[in-house]
């Protein structure tokens, strides 16, 4: 769990990330949940496993959350709703409804849930006297837009890539000019880039290793396994499919902290013939990725070989330099249409095992 205030005084917002895991029920980390405070509002976007624990921790009182944001409705996202309302009601004795926002969807969601706990919800109410209001839910399926606008606070909402979930939403909040953005699961998005323009705080959702797209290739057939994170993937993939059966293994790593040593180990020995792992990059050799990950993929490779299999490592993006940008689009778009390129040529023997290449070298 962590937290991050953006200032202090009447104008803060405060953004606590109360879970960022995946639908592995790992104990390190939670289901996806957000909490966010601004303008004396309580809102919460989306409400994955653990959810009431971690606000439990916060010493949030429960009777005060009001407002649930559901970014899409994969299950991790909203399997915690059921234990929020009904111990929101049970502990908090709430006078006021809960407020859900959703895609389409989110109505048959709350109703069914109020269906399955009608026999829990009946005794509590009429048995045992809990104020019937607290029980009630109110819902409301969003389009892009603004969603949400009180006491200062406001609430926008905006598609994403999430395929094949549509609609999929992100979120913007802005108070007293402060700003934040909650991407939801997406894919590259130029709609995320539009609404996050000026922000004082992205947070951007994001997996661990790409396991699918790398059981994709045929492990029998790959000789060379790309490696990376971010955007590149989408410039490197429809180029990489262009190559038929000659095209080479994408990892896409979207978890580096921690990283997912398991994860890479089951799937690296399948590519036997792979005689090169490549992590290709757009930032400056000095700015991305590359140097907090030489030595863990170096481990990797070790690893490999005192198992018999040999494999170069070579690195593929910008050189070194004082700025991540090109100065204008052309120059740009020439850079990275090298990196792609070299990305995908395959240099096998003409490289040692576990050496580096620069960008523009050999």
């Amino acid at each position: 769990m962590a937290a991050e205030n953006l200032a202090q005084g009447p104008c803060d917002i405060r953004v606590t990330l109360l879970g960022t895991g995946v639908p592995t029920p790992v104990m390190e980390r939670f289901g996806p949940s957000t909490l966010v405070e601004a303008g004396g509002e309580i809102l919460l976007f989306d409400a994955g496993r653990g959810v009431l624990q971690r606000l439990f921790q916060l010493q949030t009182p429960l009777k005060a959350v009001r407002s649930v944001f559901l970014t899409h409705l994969h299950s991790d996202h909203v399997v915690g709703i059921p234990v929020l309302w009904l111990t929101r009601w049970l502990v908090g004795r709430p006078e006021v409804p809960l407020r859900v926002w959703g895609p389409l969807g989110t109505k048959a969601l709350m109703a069914h849930l109020e269906q399955a706990y009608q026999g829990d919800i009946r005794i509590r109410r009429d048995e045992e006297g809990l104020p019937p209001q607290g029980v009630i839910v109110v819902v409301e399926e969003i389009t892009e837009g603004v969603v949400y606008e009180h006491n200062g606070v406001k609430v926008t909402a905006f598609e994403v890539d999430h395929y094949p979930i549509q609609p999929a939403f992100g979120y913007r909040i802005d108070y007293a000019g402060r700003s934040v953005v909650l991407s939801g699961d997406t894919r590259f998005n130029e709609n995320l880039i539009r609404f996050a323009q000026g922000v004082d705080v992205l947070v951007h959702e994001v997996i661990a290793a790409d396991l699918q797209r790398a059981r994709a290739s045929d492990p029998e057939r790959a000789e060379r396994v790309l490696m990376c994170t971010g955007k590149v993937y989408y410039d490197l993939l429809p180029e990489a499919e262009k190559l038929g059966a000659q095209r080479p293994a994408i990892i896409r790593l979207e978890q580096l902290y921690t990283f997912p040593w398991g994860e890479l180990r089951q799937v690296l020995p399948r590519y036997r013939r792979a005689k090169e792992l490549v992590w290709v990059q757009e930032e400056p050799l000095n700015m991305g990725a590359w140097r907090y990950l030489e030595a863990k993929l170096r481990e990797l490779v070790s690893e490999l070989e005192s198992e018999g299999h040999s494999m170069a490592i070579r690195y593929v993006g910008r050189p070194e330099r004082a700025s991540p940008a090109e100065g204008y689009p052309a120059a740009h778009a020439a850079e990275q249409s090298r990196i792609i390129r070299e990305a995908l040529e395959f240099k096998g023997a003409s490289s040692a095992p576990a050496t580096m290449t620069k960008a523009g070298q050999g």
